[in-house]
This record gives C-alpha cells, sequence and structure tokens, in this order.
C-alpha cells in the first residue's frame, strides 16, 4: 500500500482531490509477469537482457528450496538453514519470503532482485526475482529503457514511482491544480492562503485533511462545479510556476 500526500494552499483543492478517487485496478504477481519464461539460479533469458537471475550461493538455494512456494515465508525453514540474526520470526520476517501468485506484490525497494533484502523470491522458481519482473511489477513497460549495471537499475526500478499509478493520477493533480490557480487568482484569496494536507492509500484513499489552526476552509455552497472551474481556468497553468508541475505528471 502506498500513501500518496498532496499538499496545497487551497482547501478546494485538496476537497477535489479526494473527491475524484482515482481507480487503481488490482494488479497480481501473475498478472505482471506469470507468462515470462522460467529460469534457474543464474541462468539468463538470450532474448530480453533484464531477465536475468541471480546466481545464489549453495546455502541460498537450500534456503529457498525449503520455503513453501506461492507466498511462503522464511518461518518454514528447519533451524540449521536459518541465519543468525533470523532465529525467532519477529525480525524482518519478509526476508527470504517468496511472492504469492494471485496477490499484489510487495511493495519494491532497491533490493528488489535480493532475497536478504525483503520478500522478493518468485512465487515458485527457486530464485530471486529478476530485474525484468521488477520492472513489470512497478508497471514498466518492456520497451522502457533502463541504463547501468544490475545493482543500478533495480535501484531505479525500486526507486521509481510506478507509471501506471501516477497516469491515474495525473488528471487528478492537474484537475487540483487547476482550482488552486482559480483561488490564487482571487484579490480575496491572495492574502489568505494557508497550508492544507491531504492523503490517498492506494488501492483506497484515506480521507484526511488537515487545517492550519484559525484557518477556515472556502464553503462548498460557493464553488463552482469542478468541469466548469478546469474548462475556465486550464489556461492558467500554461505559464510559470505551474507549467513545470503540469509537465512533471505526465
Amino acid at each position: 500500500r502506498r500513501c500518496i500526500m498532496l499538499a496545497a494552499r487551497s482547501q478546494s483543492a485538496l476537497d477535489l482531490f479526494e473527491a475524484e478517487q482515482p481507480d487503481f485496478p488490482l494488479r497480481t504477481v501473475r498478472d505482471a509477469i506469470g507468462d515470462l519464461p522460467a529460469l534457474a539460479s543464474g541462468q539468463a533469458d538470450p532474448r530480453d537482457p533484464l531477465h536475468r537471475a541471480r546466481s545464489h550461493s549453495a546455502i541460498a538455494l537450500q534456503r529457498l528450496l525449503a520455503i513453501p512456494k506461492d507466498g511462503g515465508s522464511r518461518s518454514a525453514l528447519p533451524t540449521e538453514l536459518r541465519m543468525a540474526c533470523h532465529v525467532d520470526d519477529r525480525s524482518f520476517p519478509d526476508v527470504y519470503g517468496r511472492m504469492a501468485w494471485d496477490e499484489p506484490s510487495m511493495t519494491l525497494t532497491t533490493g528488489c532482485t535480493d532475497v536478504t533484502k525483503g520478500r522478493y523470491a518468485h512465487p515458485e522458481q527457486d530464485r530471486a526475482i529478476t530485474a525484468r519482473e521488477a520492472a513489470r511489477l512497478q508497471t514498466f513497460p518492456d520497451g522502457y529503457l533502463f541504463v547501468g549495471n544490475g545493482t543500478e537499475i533495480s535501484r531505479q526500478i525500486g526507486n521509481a514511482v510506478p507509471p501506471l499509478m501516477i497516469e491515474r493520477l495525473a488528471p487528478v493533480l492537474e484537475a487540483a491544480l487547476l482550482v488552486q490557480a482559480e483561488e490564487a487568482a482571487s484579490p480575496a484569496f491572495a492574502s489568505a492562503w494557508f497550508p492544507v494536507t491531504a492523503l490517498h492509500s492506494v488501492p483506497r484513499p484515506m480521507k484526511r485533511q488537515t487545517l492550519a489552526a484559525g484557518t477556515k476552509p472556502v464553503p462548498k455552497t460557493e464553488r463552482l462545479p469542478a468541469a466548469t472551474r478546469i474548462s475556465a481556468y486550464r489556461p492558467m497553468l500554461r505559464g510559470p510556476p505551474f507549467e513545470g508541475l503540469l509537465q512533471s505528471t505526465y
């Protein structure tokens, strides 16, 4: 689950951000990577340089073989296969964990192709996921070009905002910027801007907003319909300071 926070000086912009409720369809691990060729430890797909499996040590392979398929965890490991720092099941329980085919993946980090960094083992193959699998889980198209060595590419993938997520959020962010631009143009609003925040949690938005002490939101009865505001004030976002913000959302 990811939390998206929007900070704005306009309560109306935040109201619109929360009201839009962008659609984030459920996408499982199987949906993302189920059609990719199977690989063993150290193998590579000759047709795809990113679909290359990490070469695991003998002890790492023994651990992977002992972890149940499709969502299993290192809690299933016998004592002799556990690392000294993993004798109990409370510290970093996702390390050496397998992804589950029919559930969304865990949030990926820069160590997304390393089973010692999280639940990044393939659901059924005895290896960590590849950079291609990680990129697909982050919704990157196969034609997207990554540059660097394996570690650098994994870092790019893990640090990225999933393209599909920002694609769904971009229209909502644009609409919020338009509403703020409208209010910023009002002389009455210019002297009364205040900081506010709103949160979206993916896949279900969190409905929370905070107003600075002593401030009041613009009454909803005084606002034009969102569609009217967006169409009337879109030109206001074509110059600074909004132009760069708009370009960064696409």
